[in-house]
């Protein structure tokens, strides 16, 4: 985990002018992010605000992604807001703006939602999130912008070719072949939209046996909405042994189809969206491992997980219609 950029608070305090949302009391890092930086912000109400409680907002300093490429996400996270699903709120600056810059970097504020995230789930939770998955997906159709994916086929090859030399003749073979077989499917004829891409556990937060909140939309983009279940279901239905939890993974994806039954195509192409995940994961934790960025604050994940995932989709491929779905 990382925090890139450090902020004084005199820094922060003179750039939040710009805002009207009181005074900084207290700025705290963040350390769970892999590729911003980001802070928790208490503000005191100004005179006019006075009795009121403190607001609590998050502040994101962008480090790799291009000034331009930012408005795609907070404009989705507040079509989300707006549509009352639990995203963060982009939060507008006195000039209208909800992308700033400090420290010579983009940055922004959103509110901070409350709660937190579980490490092992219950079919109950599971079945939660994917109905609100299934009606996120609609809903995200509708959202106007489109954007590109960061980790798309291009992005695959690039980092593929800089861990290579990192890898065993097996796994070397296995990257190799993988990548093949996922240039060779179409995935044109699944239904798309703006996708979350990276819905974790430690990603959705949760109140009271609710789901309070979605954070971190910047691997989002415009793409098959079955590789975003596959993504879900990667990470929430897998037992110790790399299988599925068939319970959980039973619950997820009824609940999802509640709201969005699938389309004739996707049954048949679960297997391969579930193996473009794992392989969307083992390369980026390859990359992370033994291409780190520098940092004050880093630790890397295992990427032997998402590996031997793969391998256990390719030797098991996985059924939709053994849940009933097709």
């Amino acid at each position: 985990m990382a925090v890139f950029t450090r902020v004084t608070e005199r820094e922060l305090a003179i750039w939040l002018r710009r805002y009207d949302l009181g005074t900084l009391s207290r700025i705290q890092d963040i350390p769970s992010g892999t590729d911003n930086t980001n802070y928790f912000v208490s503000l005191a109400p100004g005179e006019q605000g006075a009795g009121k409680a403190a607001k609590e907002v998050v502040l994101t300093i962008f480090e790799h992604l291009a000034a331009e490429q930012i408005p795609f996400y907070l404009g989705l996270m507040a079509h989300f807001a707006k549509e009352g699903f639990p995203a963060p709120l982009p939060i507008v600056d006195h000039m209208g703006n909800i992308l700033g810059e400090l420290m010579g970097k983009p940055a922004a504020l959103v509110t901070r939602m409350r709660g937190h995230w579980i490490e092992t789930p219950t079919a109950a939770q599971c079945g939660q999130l994917g109905r609100l998955l299934g009606r996120m997906h609609l809903s995200g159709q509708g959202y106007a912008e489109v954007g590109d994916n960061r980790c798309g086929f291009a992005w695959h090859q690039r980092s593929a070719a800089a861990v290579l030399e990192f890898l065993d003749p097996h796994e070397q073979e296995l990257l190799r072949s993988e990548l093949a077989a996922q240039a060779a499917f179409d995935q044109n004829r699944l239904p798309c939209g703006a996708i979350h891409a990276d819905l974790f556990r430690d990603n959705v937060l949760w109140q009271n046996g609710i789901i309070s909140g979605i954070l971190d939309y910047y691997y989002a983009f415009t793409g098959a909405l079955l590789y975003d279940l596959a993504v879900t279901v990667n990470d929430w239905c897998i037992d110790d042994r790399l299988q599925f939890n068939e319970e959980r993974l039973d619950a997820l994806l009824s609940a999802y189809r509640s709201e969005r039954p699938f389309s004739v195509a996707e049954p048949d192409a679960w297997p391969m969206e579930l193996r473009r995940a794992a392989l969307r994961f083992w390369l980026s934790r390859l990359y992370d491992f033994h291409l780190p960025h520098p940092s004050e604050i880093k630790s890397t994940k295992d990427p032997d997980h998402f590996r031997d995932l793969l391998i256990q989709h390719i030797r098991h491929p996985a059924s939709i219609s053994a849940h009933g779905l097709k």
